[in-house]
C-alpha cells in the first residue's frame, strides 16, 4: 500500500499470475489445502498497514484488500472453521514489535485462538524471533489437543539491514498426527531451519 491502491492491485493480480497463493490480501478470507488426505483451513489476520501506506491507500480502498477483525471477530471465525478440517492454522502480521519476548496481548490472543479451535499459529510482523509454545488443550471428544504457537517467526525479507537484531528468522517444519475431524492432534516433531538475511 506504499505505493497506493492501484499498485497494491497489482502486486496482487502478479502474485496470482505466478500460481501463489496470497494470503490475507483480498476477497478470499480463507484458504483450503489438501495434504495427505487432510483438509487444512488457513486464515491470516493483516492488522497493520505502515504509516505511508495508510497515507497512499484510503481506509476505503484499505478494506477492499485486507480484512482487520476484532479478536472476537477472529475467535468467531476460527469456531466456525473447526467443524469442517482437521487441521485450522491461523497466521498473524502483528505488526513491528520489538523484542524477543511475546507480549501479555500476544499470549492472550493466541491462547484464545487455540481455546477457539485453531492447531497452529504464527506470529508475524515482530521482527525478532520469539519463542514456540505447545499448548496443551482437552477437546470435544477428551483427546489431548496440542496447539502449536510460534509466538514470532523473525524477518525472512527485509530492506532495513540497520538493525541486526531484525534480520534473522526461522522455517518450521512440523510432523503432526491428528483424527478425522481434528478429534486430537499432536506434534511429533518440531525442527526449524534458522535464516539470515544478508543482502536485502
Amino acid at each position: 500500500f506504499d505505493s497506493g491502491f492501484a499498485d497494491a492491485q497489482y502486486t496482487l493480480e502478479r502474485i496470482r499470475a505466478t500460481h501463489l497463493q496470497p494470503l490475507g490480501l483480498g476477497p478470499e478470507e480463507v484458504q483450503v489445502l489438501r495434504v495427505n488426505g487432510l483438509s487444512i483451513a488457513w486464515l491470516h489476520e493483516g492488522r497493520e498497514v505502515s504509516a505511508v501506506g495508510q497515507k497512499a491507500a484510503g481506509g476505503e480502498e484499505r478494506a477492499q484488500l485486507l480484512r482487520a477483525r476484532s479478536d472476537e471477530q477472529l475467535f468467531e471465525q476460527v469456531r466456525a472453521l473447526r467443524p469442517y478440517h482437521d487441521v485450522v492454522v491461523v497466521s498473524i502480521a502483528q505488526g513491528k514489535r520489538t523484542g524477543a519476548t511475546p507480549t501479555a496481548a500476544q499470549r492472550t490472543l493466541a491462547r484464545g485462538l487455540g481455546q477457539a479451535g485453531a492447531d497452529l499459529i504464527l506470529g508475524m510482523g515482530a521482527e525478532q524471533v520469539q519463542e514456540i509454545e505447545v499448548y496443551a488443550l482437552p477437546d470435544a471428544s477428551g483427546c489431548q489437543r496440542d496447539v502449536l504457537i510460534a509466538y514470532s517467526m523473525g524477518t525472512l525479507l527485509t530492506e532495513n539491514r540497520n538493525r541486526r537484531e531484525a534480520l534473522s528468522g526461522v522455517l518450521l517444519n512440523l510432523t503432526l498426527e491428528t483424527r478425522p475431524g481434528g478429534q486430537g492432534l499432536r506434534y511429533t516433531s518440531i525442527l526449524y531451519t534458522p535464516t539470515y538475511v544478508r543482502k536485502w
